[in-house]
């Protein structure tokens, strides 16, 4: 794994690296206009100092002029005089004569053998003065000076390094803080995490204690679910025990086969109670969903058709009373159980020949998933409370597990929908309805 620390350090030293390459640049664009601005004042000034002295000798003239000698004409002038009206070369200071005979007034870069030559020409009242020097001569003062300057700079980046280092080191010591914090919690401690700490990590700190939020409802929901699952599973395991021991202790064949059906009975509860603890489980509200394309009329008519011999047994008339045509973006399987669950609670809480009707509608851009049955409805008092794990109406005489309306919930909010249950349908009893947004 990259060290936060290491990749800052590189990516800073590329940063005054790139800066230093673009300075480099600014600086050899800087020196070459003032070395070349200074030669060609050179070239300018003598010129002028060779104009006013005499032309028969060298011996009047200063010495940095005539410095050039025929061995290494490289480190000096050259100069030349002709006369304007015949071009005779009356003067030169190098041998042979190297310098343009008509060259114009003024500073001009000329190409003379294989060099480029930077030359000066100025006319008096009957001379042509032309001063030249090869460009070979600036361009390594240049270089030497842009080296020196360069040279100078290069202990920028080991220093400039060991300051970013020690620098990135104690902006980091929050960082390392706030690890030390989160790595000595014990498990159970899904506290938020308080200590402050510089803005650039209150994100990181803000979505860690949403995290442990989270962790902490999902931990306490799980613990809840188990504990209620316990004492639930505990009635009919211990009417199973006690179902048993009086199965031991009978002797006539009537009371034994009387006490087998109790024993089936109770186990037939058991295993319904731990199905419907799996499905609850199995839509935890951080369990993904395998999202689908679902038509929703055909789940309904499928979804009816399981559940057709159940009523059919206790005489009730089971059917799809309506259905428009509704694509849902969802689980499918998920929601068959949602809608399972409905038809088994609705079919269980209607009496003998009495009907239960499912239906699918649409109110815009909602789907409406409506069971409706014909039983004696739910208690007002009963309302708010048929939603909540284990809890069965008091008096309704019908059996069951309690989580059949919680799990339907939990399914509808995982898909965005609105579940609702109460009186007054089309059928005299309760109306089940589910709203999801298409």
């Amino acid at each position: 794994m990259t060290s936060i620390r290491k990749r800052l350090l590189w990516r800073l030293l590329a940063s005054i690296g790139l800066l230093l390459c673009v300075a480099a640049v600014a600086v050899y664009a800087l020196i070459s206009d003032e070395i070349n601005e200074q030669f060609d004042s050179q070239l300018e000034q003598a010129a002028y100092t060779f104009s006013e002295a005499p032309l028969a000798g060298q011996s009047a003239l200063p010495a940095w002029i005539h410095t050039t000698t025929a061995d290494n004409p490289l480190h000096g002038l050259v100069v030349e005089v002709r006369r304007r009206d015949t071009g005779e070369l009356v003067y030169h200071s190098h041998e042979p004569a190297l310098l343009p005979a008509d060259s114009a007034p003024g500073p001009a870069t000329v190409h003379i053998g294989h060099r480029h030559w930077r030359t000066f020409t100025r006319l008096t009242q009957g001379s042509r003065i032309v001063v030249g020097q090869p460009m070979k001569v600036r361009e390594m003062a240049i270089a030497e000076i842009a080296i020196s300057v360069l040279l100078s700079l290069l202990p920028a980046l080991p220093i400039s390094a060991g300051l970013i280092w020690f620098g990135v080191g104690r902006g980091l010591e929050p960082l390392d803080r706030f690890a030390t914090d989160v790595r000595g919690r014990s498990s159970d401690d899904l506290s938020p995490l308080l200590n402050p700490m510089p803005k650039e990590l209150t994100p990181l700190a803000e979505s860690l204690n949403g995290l442990m939020a989270r962790l902490e409802h999902a931990l306490q929901a799980r613990k809840d679910l188990v504990s209620d699952a316990a004492h639930e599973l505990l009635t009919p395991l211990t009417a199973i025990q006690l179902q048993a021991q009086l199965l031991a202790r009978v002797e006539t064949p009537e009371l034994r086969k009387q006490a087998l059906a109790e024993l089936r009975a109770g186990l037939q509860r058991s295993v319904h109670l731990t199905r419907q603890l799996l499905t609850l489980a199995r839509h935890d509200p951080e369990a993904p969903l395998a999202m689908t394309d679902v038509d929703l009329p055909a789940l309904v008519r499928d979804t009816v058709a399981t559940h057709i011999t159940a009523a059919q047994a206790r005489n009730i008339n089971l059917g799809v009373a309506q259905t428009s045509p509704v694509t849902l973006h969802g689980d499918a399987e998920a929601l068959r159980t949602l809608l399972s669950n409905l038809i088994d609670n609705a079919v269980k809480y209607t009496p003998a020949n009495g009907q239960v009707d499912v239906s699918v509608s649409t109110d815009g851009a909602t789907a409406i998933l409506r069971v409706e049955d014909s039983g004696p409805g739910i208690p007002l008092a009963d309302v708010r409370r048929v939603f909540d794990r284990f809890y069965r109406s008091p008096g309704s005489g019908a059996t069951g597990s309690g989580l059949g309306l919680s799990i339907v919930r939990r399914i509808a909010t995982r898909h965005g929908a609105e579940v609702t249950l109460h009186n007054g349908g089309a059928l005299g009893g309760a109306v089940a309805a589910c709203r999801f947004h298409v």
